[in-house]
């Protein structure tokens, strides 16, 4: 009787075990496979809008527009390091596929634009050691990377004046 007993709850344990450990395996699997949703905003760039992703981490900021092969025409991502910010940082095109252009922002208003940063060789993508680094002419509290001649294109100059909407 006692055997009966103890093999009936040993079975019972497995089963809720089992139970309890596949709901806690999909748990996890589902919410570890979410790609966390990049924030986009619109952004007026003097009277141009843009739709752009905003990269506010070391991370996002790190992988910025790496492995991408393209922007749609009127996107692009904005670098914000926060309002308080006034650094200079530098910038590489390490494992980029197309050229852009840097448009350096500081308290709201273009200070400086970098036309045609192109990507490097297929021989140094992923060689940080001999890229060109990039830095605006000041400091700064932001950068919108777009696709090379948009700034050209739509007539952004320094002293133009930037809006997150």
């Amino acid at each position: 009787m006692k055997n009966k007993f103890f093999f009936l709850s040993l079975g019972l344990l497995l089963i809720a075990a089992g139970i309890i450990a596949s709901h806690t395996v999909k748990f996890k699997n589902t919410s570890a496979n979410v790609p966390k949703k990049k924030e986009t905003r619109d952004l007026l760039v003097g009277e141009k809008k843009l739709s752009v992703e905003i990269a506010r981490t070391d991370a996002e900021m790190r992988q910025g527009l790496s492995d991408r092969t393209s922007l749609p025409q009127n996107g692009g991502m904005l670098f914000d390091f926060g309002q308080d910010s006034s650094i200079i940082p530098s910038f590489l095109m390490k494992d980029m596929n197309f050229a852009l252009d840097f448009i350096w922002i500081k308290n709201n208003f273009v200070i400086g634009i970098t036309s045609n940063v192109e990507p490097p060789d297929k021989d140094e993508k992923s060689d940080t050691k001999n890229l060109i680094l990039y830095t605006p002419p000041s400091p700064i509290d932001k950068v919108l990377e777009v696709n090379s001649g948009w700034a050209e294109k739509n007539r952004i100059a320094v002293g133009d004046a930037v809006e997150v909407k």
